[in-house]
């Protein structure tokens, strides 16, 4: 069974509530909206030593820490798509072993993406390996690449995070529509990014392409693609 749920709020919120609070069983799919924009940052990462507060406050993005780890991420309402995964532990789909857990969700990711854009078919992969760094990886999340990512010739389309308790998984997944990485270079403090390293974070990042005329119009079919996928592998 699969059961999906609509969350709208702000970064915030939808980082903090609790996952499996209302579960009946089996796996859920939260369709996130962000409400307002936001700067995300990893559980490591000290907003202190890296953020601009000033200028966030000035163009009115808040600054949230999320529990799991990794760079930071810009949320900009509408620039998204955002699939918070539950899979509780008495679940046939769940897998014990966290690093292959996650490239079991990016091949749902994988499969649906193709499923909805057959050009696709051939360009996507989900990696395998040990993490990538990069010199602006531990200031930006989309600037490295984790077990389970999807990558679109070679660069992240698709992050995937992970958070665990004795209750299940949480993954929280998720495509950008487009690149803000400018504005994200003007939110961080002068000299943590780099320019030369923000033009090749620029050009490591894949962004999901809309299908119809609004940024949304991939979301529905991708989604109802997802859940074909996870509920498939629970059968």
């Amino acid at each position: 069974m699969v059961t999906v749920e609509y969350l709208r709020g702000s970064a915030a919120e939808l980082h903090g509530f609790d996952p499996s609070a209302g579960v009946a069983g089996g796996v859920v799919v939260r369709v996130c909206e962000v409400t307002e924009p936001a700067l995300v940052l990893g559980s490591r990462q000290r907003s202190g030593e890296i953020v601009d507060r000033e200028r966030c406050a000035e163009l009115g993005i808040d600054v949230v820490v999320r529990r799991s780890g990794g760079g930071a991420v810009l949320l900009i309402p509408g620039s998204m798509i955002w699939f918070d995964l539950w899979v509780p532990a008495t679940d046939r789909r769940f897998e014990a072993d966290v690093r292959r857990s996650m490239v079991i969700v990016g091949a749902w990711w994988r499969a649906a993406l193709e499923r909805v854009d057959g050009a696709l078919s051939g360009r996507l992969s989900v990696h395998d390996g040990p993490e990538i760094s990069s010199p602006w990886s531990d200031a930006i999340c989309f600037a490295g690449i984790g077990p389970g990512e999807v990558l679109l010739d070679g660069r992240k389309l698709v992050g995937v995070s992970q958070r665990r308790s004795a209750a299940g998984a949480r993954f929280q997944t998720m495509a950008h529509h487009h690149n803000d990485l400018a504005v994200m270079e003007s939110l961080l403090v002068p000299g943590v990014l780099a320019a030369e390293a923000a033009l090749r974070s620029a050009a490591s990042i894949a962004i999901i392409e809309p299908s119809g005329s609004g940024d949304d119009a991939l979301g529905e079919p991708l989604l109802a693609a997802l859940v074909d996928q996870i509920d498939h592998a629970g059968s």
